[in-house]
């Protein structure tokens, strides 16, 4: 049940905070049960247009593909990671910059 508040969470329109947390929140319970919710709001939160939300994302993917390298590779997020890299805001550039260090 907690799953699905942070899934409806992370499409919060009002407030970009709770999209992030919730997107963070999944990201660090790190079980492989979690990748299959997870993959679809992580991608929508790379493309948010709040600047925190899309720089927790990029932290979040480097999580991700410590438990499952070939998922995240298979969704995409790893080309979105590197596309992160010409962000216009330096606080995303700069968490994707660390993410795709970390990969």
């Amino acid at each position: 049940m907690a799953i699905n508040t942070f899934r409806k969470d992370s499409t919060e329109r009002a407030n970009p905070l709770i999209r992030s947390l919730a997107v963070r929140t999944m990201g660090c319970i790190g079980s492989e049960q979690m990748l299959d919710y997870l993959i679809a709001p992580l991608d929508d939160a790379m493309n948010d247009e709040d600047p925190y939300v899309r720089k927790t994302a990029a932290i979040c993917v480097a999580k991700v593909f410590e438990v499952n390298q070939s998922k995240v590779e298979e969704a995409g997020l790893v080309n979105k990671l590197r596309d992160m890299l010409n962000d216009g805001n330096g606080m995303v550039v700069s968490n994707a910059a660390v993410a795709v260090s970390e990969i």
